[in-house]
């Protein structure tokens, strides 16, 4: 008996290294069924006795079927087509089959233990990956974040330096009634007489006060002088006096016209009247008549 077990277990390594997992993987399942009703019915008649032509036949039964049959019990009948398992040979197939069993379960187990090994390399690849592409997002959200700040802290420097290059505006309040008074006690007022000094002619100037503002809780006026140019002064301001009365005369009642420069606008006058005589005299040469001045050119 020790021969036939020798010789099965032969055979059961030659399945093994002959064949792949996926080649006898078939094979090895009808052994399997084979073997476990034998052993669950090993008085039931229909168990031990196979069509081993049958088995042969297909396409996915590996020829070392037929050998382990053959070298566990099983004799081939006088026709060639069944093999039976006699009496005397059941211990032995009973126990091929427990050999070919533990074959088995020590593939799974290695299997499973390779499976496994697998399963923690591919766990800790994976943690691994997870780990540094959250590094990676928590990096790139610290750098969004700082450049948020910096944006931030450059928009609020430029509005600063915005702020500050930008000259104060004036709220002006125009006052019909308001009066203003320097420390040399003179009271201003809207169309109030004045004179201003100006640098720029070395003298003083006729104007008129036509607007008295405030900034920066400062008494501002606003002096129309030389026909519509505008100045403002404070009204404390040395540069600033009543007009004597030796020169109050010179002064119409309507004290908007008073401020303006007569000469000047005279001599414009005459400018424009020169432009219109000349431009005709180069353009026609009849009579034309301008501002009651008659004559032929």
């Amino acid at each position: 008996m020790d021969n036939e077990i020798a010789n099965a277990t032969l055979v059961i390594d030659d399945i093994w290294s002959q064949n792949s997992r996926t080649r006898r993987e078939k094979s090895l399942k009808l052994l399997t069924k084979i073997y476990n009703n034998i052993t669950k019915h090993p008085n039931e008649a229909k168990y031990r006795r196979l069509n081993i032509s049958k088995i042969i036949s297909k396409r996915s039964i590996i020829p070392q079927v037929r050998q382990l049959l053959l070298s566990s019990g099983f004799k081939i009948n006088i026709n060639g087509i069944y093999i039976d398992l006699e009496d005397n040979n059941l211990n032995l197939c009973i126990n091929v089959g427990n050999i070919l069993q533990a074959k088995i379960d020590d593939e799974n187990k290695k299997l499973e233990e390779e499976r496994q090994k697998i399963k923690q390399q591919t766990k800790i690849k994976t943690e691994n990956y997870i780990s540094k592409s959250n590094r990676k997002k928590s990096e790139v959200m610290k750098r969004i974040e700082n450049e948020k700040k910096d944006i931030q802290k450059i928009k609020e420097l430029n509005f600063k330096t915005v702020q500050e290059s930008q000259p104060k505006k004036i709220k002006k309040i125009n006052v019909n009634l308001r009066v203003a008074e320097n420390k040399n006690g003179l009271h201003w007022q809207r169309r109030s007489k004045c004179q201003i000094y100006l640098n720029s002619q070395n003298k003083w100037i006729n104007g008129i006060v036509i607007n008295i503002f405030i900034d920066n809780d400062t008494e501002w006026l606003t002096v129309q002088y030389m026909g519509f140019q505008t100045k403002n002064i404070q009204s404390n301001s040395t540069y600033i006096r009543q007009i004597p009365k030796k020169m109050q005369s010179n002064f119409v009642k309507n004290p908007e016209i008073t401020c303006r420069n007569y000469n000047f606008i005279i001599e414009h006058w005459y400018r424009y009247i020169t432009k219109i005589i000349f431009y005709c005299k180069i353009k026609t040469k009849h009579y034309i008549q301008i501002d009651g001045l008659h004559g032929s050119f």
